[in-house]
């Protein structure tokens, strides 16, 4: 297939919304398609606002910019019309200016349209009300044109169903398994790896609060926590420790490179998420492609990661003493079965690898050309994929 992106930001941009893009784009060049990313020819967070270069290939991936007008909130770039004229598929990334204007226009360049939703505009609470009101109304309508829309998230999922919307699915994000594959260490480690912003939502305090209750039960347990520093500091962190006593077990890093964090899950066999909040929980995905096993809060994210892959432990790290037993007594199973559990984590991992999105993605594109998409409940599709991973059990306290 002739596969067209659009997405207002790409290469050399960095972000999530570029990074995913590019990850898809290239694992479906990989796949054997023909693709081109069409995207806005400067970059928004680039302060001298450089015009990148009009065309350019990018292992193998064809790249058109073009020009636009108006606020970096809704670029408008009329001729975009131009660069989809031939395409199978018309992918579009994102609620913006282009999901509404191929929508409008799609009467006119009759291309075939999925949609990937990317939060929608929902990331900040700017101008929340006009907000809500703009999805209730012009972007249900534009939602209808569109041959399927890709929630990739659960919590996109359930925003998204509330326009009743009969062509949406679910494709959670893919995650590069590759980087951190067989990271953690080959024999059991008391120790216990901690990756995230240094936020408020991210509820490091919770985790040192944790590491206090199970050093109480074995004082041989180990903690880092790594991260870049956001509305917590390193200091705020090291605060923490003090208090509850557990500095001389846990060791904070900054910003590590990928190569020291590879080193760092070489000392580790468990990784932890605290937090309250999280769109899919790539984290934890990238620490089971490296043998590590998850010790996760109790949200739907991690809900759903630890159902559909029979993996990991949901606790309630707001009574720490009660989640530092369950982390115990879990522990002392894994000891006579990190082998298996490793490698258990590591192929739990690849159902979440770009190839095996993309392949899903075409899989859906095919749907699309074939006039047969129907919504699904991501619920049912858990429950049928955990039958999947049989005789690895959900431990659950």
């Amino acid at each position: 297939m002739f596969l067209t992106h659009v997405v207002r930001q790409f290469y050399p941009g960095v972000g999530g919304l570029e990074n995913h893009v590019l990850d898809l784009a290239a694992a479906q060049v990989a796949e054997g398609h023909r693709v081109r990313v069409v995207a806005l020819n400067r970059l928004f967070k680039d302060a001298q606002a450089k015009v990148l270069p009009a065309q350019e290939t990018l292992n193998g991936i064809e790249i058109v910019r073009i020009p636009f007008r108006g606020s970096s909130r809704y670029p408008i770039a009329l001729s975009v019309l131009q660069h989809i004229k031939d395409a199978d598929i018309v992918h579009v990334h994102a609620i913006d200016f282009f999901f509404d204007f191929l929508a409008w226009t799609k009467p006119f360049h009759r291309r075939p349209l999925v949609a990937t939703t990317h939060g929608g505009f929902f990331h900040t609470s700017y101008a929340a009300g006009l907000k809500r009101l703009w999805f209730a109304t012009l972007t249900r309508w534009s939602a209808r044109a569109y041959d399927a829309i890709i929630a990739c998230s659960a919590s996109d999922y359930d925003r998204f169903r509330t326009l009743n919307l009969e062509r949406l699915v679910l494709i959670e994000d893919g995650v590069n398994t590759d980087k951190f594959r067989d990271a953690a260490s080959k024999n059991f480690r008391k120790s216990i790896l901690w990756i995230g912003r240094f936020s408020q939502n991210k509820r490091i305090d919770r985790f040192v609060q944790f590491a206090k209750s199970l050093r109480q039960i074995d004082p041989e347990w180990t903690f880092t926590i790594v991260g870049r520093p956001d509305d917590l500091q390193t200091s705020d962190i090291a605060a923490l420790a003090d208090a509850a006593q557990v500095e001389d077990a846990i060791q904070v890093v900054t910003s590590p490179s990928d190569a020291q964090l590879r080193k760092l899950m070489g000392d580790c066999s468990f990784i932890a998420s605290t937090s309250d909040y999280e769109g899919f929980g790539m984290t934890a995905v990238e620490g089971l492609s490296a043998g590590l096993f998850p010790l996760l809060s109790d949200i739907p994210p991690y809900r759903r990661l630890v159902q559909a892959t029979g993996l990991g432990l949901i606790l309630d790290y707001a009574d720490p003493d009660a989640a530092a037993r369950a982390a115990s007594a879990e522990a002392k199973t894994l000891v006579s079965s990190i082998g298996r559990r490793r490698r258990a984590s590591m192929e739990a991992a690849a159902g979440y690898d770009w190839a095996h999105i993309s392949r899903k993605t075409s899989e859906l594109y095919e749907q699309v050309l074939n006039g047969d998409v129907t919504g699904e409940d991501p619920e049912d599709r858990n429950a049928s994929e955990s039958l999947d991973n049989g005789g690895v059990s959900i431990a659950k306290h």
